[in-house]
């Protein structure tokens, strides 16, 4: 942890005196077991992610403008995977960092390793040298503003190997300025929350699948220009890909037999020629709320 009022320690004895500090107090925080996946601090995400929460060895990318809910989310995936007995760093290169706001959201700032790179290209690096180590269950790399640095893909490949989970926050650059070839999640205003990383092959028509979010909501049907394509998806699942031709204005509807109004109902979207889209529906079951997004 980083302190101005302190000598600033290297990594490999800050990582020893939080090891050693749960030992002197009779609580091991870990390793965890290397199969478990990390909790996201939200259960409806945790079910629709189909794995429980953040996959071990994943590189998740949290994608939102500014107040769009995606340093809420990582703070809260920390402080989840703390509560779980996990070890979690904050990799800091535009000191952005706001320990207030991380003890709100229930981190427990003295088992938090918070590191202060001196730029984007650097916090790749120690963030690939913290994985090597194989102490740190969650690590949240914040690039800010920053275009994407090199070295993402190897720092992937090294999550996968030693089953660490990296969250990344990318700021204004948008998901298009970016590759990341495991889990990908991109958080807008609302605070949807939109899940990629299936394989989908390329093909004449469209692609859309339907991610039902919506705790203690009944099945629901996605349907184009009245035709289902996806039908009793349960809630807390992810329906596979179905085929939608092209088209330049369909009618887009999530229904469920429980309402006699479409949940969320786009009248007229532009199917555009092999894409991919989701259809994301959370929210409670008062108030569900639903999202229709291009993915690629």
């Amino acid at each position: 942890m980083t302190d101005v009022a302190r000598p600033i320690r290297p990594l490999p004895e800050l990582l020893e005196a939080l090891r050693s500090h749960g030992l002197r107090q009779g609580t091991d925080p870990g390793p965890m077991v290397a199969a478990d996946p990390l909790p996201t601090g939200h259960p409806s995400l945790d079910a629709a992610l189909r794995s429980g929460g953040w996959p071990r060895g994943a590189l998740a990318l949290l994608d939102a403008p500014t107040g769009g809910g995606a340093t809420s989310l990582a703070l809260g995936s920390l402080a989840a995977c703390q509560a779980a007995g996990g070890l979690v760093a904050w990799l800091d290169p535009a000191d952005r960092f706001d320990p207030a706001t991380a003890a709100r959201l229930g981190v427990a700032l003295e088992w938090l390793l918070v590191v202060r790179p001196a730029d984007p290209a650097e916090a790749v690096e120690l963030a690939g040298w913290l994985t090597r180590t194989r102490l740190i269950d969650l690590l949240v790399l914040d690039l800010a503003d920053a275009p994407p640095p090199r070295g993402l893909d190897r720092l992937a490949d090294l999550l996968l190997r030693a089953g660490g989970t990296g969250l990344l926050l990318a700021g204004s650059f948008g998901r298009g300025a970016w590759t990341i070839a495991d889990v990908s999640a991109v958080v807008d205003t609302i605070g949807m929350l939109q899940i990629y990383g299936d394989q989908v092959s390329a093909g004449e028509d469209n692609q859309i699948r339907l991610v039902h979010g919506v705790t203690g909501l009944d099945p629901l049907t996605l349907s184009i220009d009245a035709l289902a394509l996806v039908s009793d998806q349960a809630s807390g699942s992810v329906s596979s890909y179905a085929t939608a031709t092209s088209n330049s204005s369909v009618a887009v509807d999530v229904t469920s037999a429980s309402a006699a109004a479409p949940l969320f109902t786009q009248p007229t979207f532009n199917l555009k020629g092999q894409a991919v889209y989701t259809v994301f529906m959370l929210g409670g079951q008062s108030a569900p709320a639903g999202r229709l997004s291009r993915d690629r």
